[in-house]
């Protein structure tokens, strides 16, 4: 048992998937793509350390460091659901996108962009004025307040008359920024999205949804940029009948405002699992098992500021 772990140890470092040098030395020539018969190489490997666990065959920490590394490198969400680019100029077809709210448009250099409102709240019609009082008739009483007024202010009466009552001045316009858009599609509850992105601002809002169509419960990913005014520059919330709950947080710098096109990644197991990351790096790790069943839409809903997505990509398990 320890020569076959051994054996293909040695075989998972010589392929590149445990050394750091290959893979900065093949960095050069292109990005590294993984395959079927190495993932299926990762497979037979896991298989190899469950069956050294049950028989004891392996010393403990030998074991526990292959885990670790079977983790960083397993992909177990195979089935390819739903692929874009953009290159085609077209997100109503293969795959169909809905739009929702707002607009978008795909830029020439095959990114989506949402095009965010910015037409102001039309301006209330201003108050009607009050109609006069009437008149009344002059009196002889009232002909003698007049003359005995003037004599006593001989630069002119003054008008005690109220001052007509002017329109409230109009509030500052306020914009309704915001754009969704949306694929329906049958997603198991266990799940992987994988986007590239840009930020095309600072304070832009990005959304990452899949949901369920019977009770519109799910699962949201939310980005925030840094002048956005919230806290929480990333937070993993569970949506149901009874309101938001917040399943994880990052609550630091993500340095996705640089102007560089990032790649997050979110993923989900069947034990309820799920795990975000950004350029590989894990900033949050939460257990959710409320929601047990499968969603049937993607979507993706931007405020405030557009940010530019490059490649989406969702795999089921």
């Amino acid at each position: 048992m320890m020569k076959t772990l051994a054996a293909l140890l040695l075989v998972f470092v010589i392929t590149g998937l445990g050394s750091p040098l290959v893979r900065a030395e093949t960095a050069r020539y292109g990005q590294w793509q993984r395959t079927d018969r190495l993932q299926q190489m990762v497979d037979e490997l896991g298989k190899l350390v469950r069956q050294a666990e049950r028989s004891r065959a392996a010393d403990r920490r030998f074991l526990s460091d292959l885990r670790d590394l079977l983790r960083r490198y397993d992909w177990p969400w195979r089935n390819k659901l739903l692929h874009d680019d953009f290159q085609d100029g077209d997100f109503y077809a293969d795959p169909a996108w809905r739009v929702g709210e707002g607009a978008f448009r795909v830029d020439p250099r095959d990114v989506l962009i949402a095009e965010l409102s910015r037409a102001p709240a039309p301006t209330p019609a201003p108050a009607a004025p009050q109609a006069a009082p009437p008149r009344k008739k002059n009196t002889g009483r009232d002909l003698a307040l007049t003359l005995l007024g003037g004599l006593l202010n001989p630069q002119g009466t003054q008008n005690t008359a109220a001052a007509p009552r002017q329109a409230a001045p109009a509030p500052a316009p306020t914009f309704n920024d915001g754009a969704t858009i949306s694929t329906d599609l049958h997603i198991p509850n266990a799940f992987a999205v994988r986007l590239q992105l840009r930020a095309m601002a600072r304070g832009g809002t990005l959304e990452i949804g899949v949901r369920q169509r019977l009770g519109g419960s799910g699962y949201r990913l939310i980005l925030r940029g840094e002048d956005s005014g919230a806290q929480g520059a990333l937070e993993l919330v569970r949506v149901t009948r009874r309101g938001l709950s917040v399943v994880g947080g990052y609550y630091d710098r993500t340095e996705l405002e640089n102007g560089a096109t990032h790649t997050l990644q979110w993923t989900r197991d069947a034990r309820g699992k799920m795990a975000v990351s950004i350029d590989k790096k894990v900033v949050i790790d939460a257990v959710d098992t409320r929601l047990r069943d499968g969603f049937d839409s993607f979507t993706l809903e931007e405020r405030t500021e557009p940010m530019a997505v490059r490649e989406v990509t969702l795999w089921g398990r």
